[in-house]
Order: C-alpha cells, then sequence, then structure tokens
C-alpha cells in the first residue's frame, strides 16, 4: 500500500499520518478480501492526505498550502530543534502522529520511514535539511500536480498515487 506514497516533503508526513490512523483504528473495510482491502486503505490514505493539504477547504491544495503543510511537518520532526532532522528524529513514532499500534505495525511503518528519509536526504549526510525536504516537496507538487494548473485535486493526487 505505502510504496507508491513515500516521495517527497509534507506528503511523507501526511502519508505517516494517514497510515498510522488506518493502522491504528482500523478501517471500515475489515471484512472485504485482500487486494479489495488494500485498495480501500490507499483511497482512504489519500482522501486523509487531501484534506490535510487543503487547508482552506476549497477542494483543491494550492502550492502555498503544499508548502505550509511540509513547513510545520519539517518543525515537528526537528525534535531538538537544531534546524536539521537526523533520522533517529524521523523515525521516532511521536511526529507521525501514529497513536497506538502494534510493534509488528511499528516495525513496518519504521521501515517505511527509513526509506523515505534515505530519499530525502539528497546529500546522504544522514541529516534532512530544512533546504532538502523544501525542494522534495517542490518537486512532489510538480510531480502531483499533473495539469500544471498550480493546484492538486483529489484526482490528480489519486493518479499519482496509482502509478
Amino acid at each position: 500500500m505505502a510504496a507508491r506514497f513515500w516521495s517527497g516533503s509534507g506528503w511523507v508526513a501526511s502519508v505517516g499520518v494517514a497510515l498510522g490512523m488506518l493502522l491504528a483504528e482500523g478501517a471500515a473495510v475489515a471484512q472485504t478480501s485482500g487486494a479489495t482491502q488494500q485498495a480501500a486503505q490507499q483511497n482512504e490514505a489519500v482522501r486523509l492526505i487531501f484534506q490535510r493539504f487543503d487547508t482552506n477547504k476549497d477542494g483543491n491544495i494550492s502550492s502555498v498550502e503544499f508548502e505550509k503543510v511540509g513547513q510545520q511537518d519539517f518543525v515537528a520532526f526537528d525534535a531538538n530543534k537544531d534546524g536539521v532532522v537526523s533520522k533517529d528524529e524521523y523515525l521516532d513514532p511521536k511526529p507521525h502522529n501514529v497513536g497506538k499500534i502494534g510493534a509488528d505495525q511499528l516495525a513496518e511503518a519504521k521501515g517505511i520511514w527509513s526509506r523515505q528519509f534515505d530519499f530525502l536526504d539528497a546529500d546522504k549526510d544522514g541529516r534532512m535539511t530544512k533546504s532538502e525536504h523544501e525542494a522534495a516537496g517542490v518537486k512532489s507538487f510538480q510531480r502531483i500536480d499533473s495539469n500544471k494548473d498550480g493546484k492538486v485535486t483529489l484526482a490528480e493526487l489519486q493518479s499519482a498515487t496509482a502509478k
């Protein structure tokens, strides 16, 4: 489910939040088959991410909204407030807002977060700077905004995560 989501800036944290909500609370699709359940969970995660970023609730995510949430996420990850995020800080479940999840689910989430961090740490020095985080966010927004109108719709986000 998560592999398609994990690329860039605030989307990373938001997917972590959405995944955490789904893992902790369970999706409303528990009675469905594996593939159907996975698709339903992915759709629910995308919807939750979209709601989090669409701060003015106009049905679109602007680049300003996208950037603002990304900045908030970076601050949340920087636990010691030194202006950079270490891998240990990034792997801490608290800023991912996952709630109470089982050890197996936490291990899976940390594996995903570790790969995310490796992607975000562009210079591979073991520290994610604000500029690395912002650059990944710009690239992600540009990739997701498929019609290049400066806004991301729910349909564009769904399409981007399905690729």
